[in-house]
């Protein structure tokens, strides 16, 4: 994602073209991985939508266990990005594994499903940066992973780890779980929580219809960045229950 730059210029550029239309600028894909990605679109009934937030709704998803990392599919797009060059990567990746057509046609669900959450990470970057001068950032797989870090950033000579996620009981239970370490150690930092609810008017406004986060949301992340107060990730890692920290933008240290 190193050279992918003022992504809401790429929705208004997608918002034009049709996915069958959209893969025909994706240079770099092998004639079999084309033809598989156009049968896939077909089955999906994307072939002839627009490549807006509304084509990411009403698809076939299969939700078994995959060996597929949709976020390195993702970051893997480095000088140009695009929903159709995202599905052929999918199905590239697929192929490789020697998987049939209804099974990628599934997993190519999943895989469009989680795009907008991805979208608007990289939207959320992009806005916080522009806020914080002399702030640098650095965009890997392996953050994500292994050090429980959505957005890594290097601002005033420390590290802050921003964890963005949907205030919805389901994104509050996997987070509040990364929270207690039970999904692996934290690592050193300042941790940013970035929660969000998609539905409201507040903290998201809509391009091409994707959600994305509003004017408002972006400075109160950055004010929470800036602020002096914070939690000791000490004080809270052994409370019973501590939700309530995680439904707000807040910060915590771990030293």
């Amino acid at each position: 994602m190193a050279n992918i730059k003022n992504i809401r210029e790429y929705m208004t550029t997608w918002d034009r073209y049709t996915y069958e239309e959209g893969l025909k600028y994706c240079y770099q894909l092998s004639d079999e991985t084309k033809k598989a990605t156009l049968a896939i679109l077909e089955k999906q009934k994307l072939i002839s939508k627009k490549m807006n937030g509304k084509s990411s709704q009403e698809l076939i998803v299969n939700e078994n266990k995959i060996d597929i990392v949709f976020s390195d599919i993702f970051s893997s797009m480095k000088d140009y990005i695009s929903p159709a060059l995202y599905i052929a990567k999918i199905v590239d990746e697929c192929l490789s594994k020697q998987l049939d057509t209804d099974y990628i046609c599934g997993i190519v669900g999943r895989g469009l499903r989680a795009l907008p959450s991805f979208i608007r990470e990289l939207d959320l970057e992009e806005k916080v940066l522009e806020l914080l001068p002399g702030a640098t950032s650095y965009r890997s797989p392996d953050e994500d992973v292994i050090g429980h870090t959505d957005i890594l950033l290097r601002y005033n000579e420390e590290i802050y780890r921003l964890w963005s996620y949907q205030c919805t009981e389901r994104g509050l239970y996997n987070t509040v779980s990364r929270g207690r370490g039970e999904r692996g150690k934290l690592l050193p930092g300042i941790h940013v929580l970035c929660p969000v609810n998609i539905n409201s008017k507040a903290d998201i406004i809509s391009l091409h219809d994707w959600k994305l986060h509003s004017d408002n949301y972006i400075k109160q992340v950055v004010d929470c960045i800036n602020s002096k107060r914070y939690q000791n990730y000490n004080t809270i890692k052994h409370l019973s229950s501590y939700d309530n920290l995680f439904e707000h933008i807040n910060k915590f240290v771990i030293q």
